[in-house]
């Protein structure tokens, strides 16, 4: 091998050593979340966690808090975004986020702000009491990591097929991708695979003849790749932000974004799109640019 091969494989294998795992360790009573956190990064090395304290009175998941969550997630995986983006030679943005959590009745308070970025996963399937002040680490920390490790396998299976160009089903703007009932509707697909109610590989099928939705629209990633992720000013933007560079915890191709054709060569006339800054949208043009995240671009 020559040394300028030997310098290249050095390079590339050092800069994937520096891409951490981000996990959220959700619900959790204060009591155990310096010790949880310690003890994640410990049994999984090249992992950054961060803990959301749960409530120790009524609902154990507050949206007020949960939003904070979220910015705080945004705030650290889009500044590594831009940082890379800006100079190579920084850590890149996180391999992957996933999140474990303790079940409850509000959980689908928490579940709602993770969709679609970030991979779920309950802890355990027995009741636990981490609501107690008096649990320990102890107690508890072999299912905490046995669920932190069944979300990095099922990463594992899903991550080179969501990160690479090619076109995945996985990849397409919920809100704008239509499937032919609302059973199927792409945003209940993820939030089905998110649930782990249907496997990646399920949905995956959904998509085998090729990008093209209930109403003849066709969706081609575009090569291009422009675009950039946003700061995380309030929660909504970093969800939509988030939603941008992640999906279903794995990282997307940077920038990619669809370019969406009528299905009829005179392009689209009043058709109506979907913002997700702008809400709903009636368009006229030959073509239009949507991303993941169903942030939609008309060319002018």
């Amino acid at each position: 091998m020559s040394r300028r091969r030997r310098q290249r494989r050095t390079r590339v294998v050092g800069a994937r050593s520096r891409r951490l795992r981000l996990v959220v360790l959700a619900g959790f009573p204060a009591s155990l979340a310096g010790a949880a956190k310690a003890g994640v990064e410990k049994a999984f090395e090249g992992t950054k966690v961060y803990v959301h304290v749960g409530r120790q009175s009524g609902e154990l998941y507050d949206a007020k808090v949960v939003d904070e969550l979220v910015v705080r997630i945004a705030q650290y995986t889009l500044g590594q975004v831009q940082q890379h983006q800006r100079n190579p030679s920084q850590p890149q943005a996180p391999r992957d986020i996933s999140a474990v959590y303790v079940p409850c009745r509000s959980e689908a308070v928490l579940l709602s702000a993770l969709d679609y970025f970030a991979w779920s996963q309950r802890i355990g399937a027995e009741k636990w009491r981490f609501a107690r002040r008096e649990a320990q680490w102890a107690d508890v920390s072999g299912s905490v990591l046995e669920s932190v490790a069944d979300c990095h396998r099922a990463l594992g299976s899903m991550v080179t097929s969501i990160s690479r160009a090619k076109a995945n089903p996985a990849q397409l703007p919920p809100r704008n991708f239509h499937l032919p009932s609302p059973e199927l509707a792409m945003a209940s697909v993820l939030g089905q695979v998110a649930r782990r109610q249907l496997s990646f590989d399920e949905m995956s099928r959904i998509g085998r003849h090729g990008l093209v939705d209930d109403r003849g629209r066709t969706f081609q990633p575009d090569k291009g790749r422009h675009g950039l992720a946003r700061e995380a000013a309030d929660a909504s933007v970093a969800r939509r932000a988030l939603n941008s560079v992640y999906r279903l915890g794995c990282p997307l191709p940077p920038g990619l974004h669809f370019d969406v054709q009528a299905p009829t060569r005179h392009g689209f006339v009043r058709e109506p799109f979907y913002c997700c800054d702008d809400g709903d949208q009636v368009v006229t043009a030959d073509y239009v640019n949507i991303y993941p995240n169903d942030k939609l671009r008309v060319p002018k």
